[in-house]
């Protein structure tokens, strides 16, 4: 299960890469994580900013703002 997770997650990180938008990253993560959504954009936030890479950190941090209380 924790393969399967992690492979997900970087199948969406990588989304980052294609030019995603905020909006676009959102739903894509609640359609894949459902009510873990948040958790997942929060992982994904946490992954880049201990890579260094800031920009996508807080490209991240927008998508977790943006799903809100329902994510």
């Amino acid at each position: 299960m924790r393969d399967k997770i992690l492979k997900q997650q970087r199948c969406f990180e990588a989304a980052l890469g294609a030019g995603i938008t905020i909006e676009a990253a959102a739903a894509a993560a609640a359609s894949l994580y459902g009510a873990c959504a948040k958790t997942a954009v929060a992982w994904c936030a946490i992954h880049a900013r201990s890579d260094g890479r800031r920009g996508d950190f807080a490209f991240w941090v927008r998508v977790f703002r943006h799903l809100g209380d329902d994510g």
